[in-house]
């Protein structure tokens, strides 16, 4: 190694080529549980060019080991399960900083409201820059929320983090009235792995209808994603008597982690509906899941731009959603999908049977929505989440006399 140039206080070698290290990112989020925001990491970490970024992961939160967890392990350079003690715990943010320190961080990376705060306020006393991650418009928690948005924001504002909205809408939530200057945050549309869901083989297609449906021959219908009061199943679940009179063989299946599936099971009880309602909880089989489905459902009360839509549109499933968040920027309704209004269970059902009864037009739905989802490859998702991380680079450099020079 020879050689020295100074950036954020810090010492960077170059090697005897001149070539600089990779950058160290360290990805900070709430937990690594099966969920959107925490399957956009492995896709990224299989995405980012490793001559230039090294990815570490660190979890606020310790779940058992899943297909996550596995996929992080093989391609980040570090996986760090963190205990956090609250919001309001300043110490936990030292901690964090000496963390960042001692891994020699360049960039820190944020996702979600405790990994927002933690993370952000964690490099801001480490003087990291920050580059943050917001996936949902409206906050995904109840107790505390005014409190807990507010420290977000000052966490946010105070590391002078570069801002990634997964959908304009989720932008306009943060802006204003003591939100985050526009010109901090960036919509980046999330995305998905297209070879995942590009070809699913018909056999295993066969397979996982047959495992989830048993001998009913009725429709498939499917929801995929966490059972939480986000995800509003339980009106999804409500609809259903309303197919079951139309096809009496009709099953939904909802698979997802089992967050909070009370309400749920309350409505499969009050509706009667156990032999027509499957939980399955956390998947592997996602994909082979969609491709066996007759139609996918989306019924979430909130959103950011759920991965699980892109995927059912990748596999060309006819698809309804619900009109939140970035789903409309997404999908068109008549042309891509249908869109309805959320908890309501009689629109649920009225697009449900639209698609059913027509199959065809169901089918000319999925095709163009196969397109639209094409334009959601990870591989340009990928290179502008590298923009912000040299973006972010460049403008802590810029607060110092020797500077790097932009990557």
């Amino acid at each position: 190694m020879t050689g020295i140039l100074t950036t954020a206080g810090t010492k960077v070698p170059l090697s005897r080529s001149g070539r600089l290290p990779p950058v160290q990112v360290l990805t900070v989020i709430d937990s690594l549980g099966v969920g959107g925001a925490e399957a956009l990491l492995p896709t990224l970490a299989a995405h980012l060019d490793t001559d230039r970024f090294r990815m570490h992961v660190l979890a606020l939160d310790t779940v058992p080991p899943n297909q996550i967890t596995s996929a992080l392990r093989e391609l980040t350079d570090g996986l760090i399960r963190w205990q956090p003690r609250g919001l309001l715990d300043a110490r936990r943010y030292r901690e964090l900083a000496a963390v960042i320190e001692r891994l020699d961080i360049d960039v820190v990376h944020t996702h979600l409201l405790y990994g927002n705060v933690h993370g952000a306020l964690g490099a801001w006393l480490a003087r990291r820059p920050v580059v943050a991650t917001l996936h949902n418009g409206v906050p995904t928690y109840r107790r505390g929320a005014r409190l807990k948005r507010h420290l977000e924001l000052i966490a946010l504002r105070r590391s002078n983090a570069r801002v990634i909205a997964v959908a304009e809408e989720v932008r306009q939530a943060y802006l204003g009235r003591g939100g985050l200057r526009s010109e901090r945050i960036t919509v980046i549309p999330n995305a998905i792995d297209l070879r995942r869901f590009g070809h699913v083989s018909e056999v295993d297609v066969v397979a996982a209808r047959l495992a989830v449906m048993g001998s009913s021959r009725g429709p498939m219908i499917l929801a995929v994603g966490r059972v939480a009061e986000q995800k509003g199943h339980e009106h999804l679940v409500a609809a259903m008597p309303g197919i079951v009179s139309r096809f009496p063989g009709a099953m939904l299946i909802i698979a997802g982690r089992l967050d909070a599936p009370q309400q749920v099971e309350e409505q499969i009880r009050e509706h009667r509906l156990h032999e027509r309602v499957r939980l399955l909880g956390s998947r592997t089989d996602v994909a082979a899941l969609l491709a066996a489905a007759d139609v996918f459902v989306m019924p979430s009360l909130w959103e950011g731009l759920p991965l699980a839509l892109i995927e059912a549109m990748a596999i060309g499933v006819p698809t309804v959603a619900t009109t939140v968040g970035g789903i409309p920027e997404l999908m068109v309704s008549g042309e891509t999908g249908l869109l309805v209004p959320p908890a309501d269970a009689e629109a649920l059902c009225r697009a449900m049977l639209t698609l059913l009864d027509a199959p065809d037009y169901a089918a000319q739905l999925g095709a163009r929505a196969r397109v639209v989802a094409e334009g959601r490859s990870a591989v340009p998702w990928a290179s502008q989440i590298m923009r912000e991380y040299d973006l972010a680079l460049t403008e802590k450099a810029s607060q110092f006399t020797e500077r790097l020079p932009v990557r």
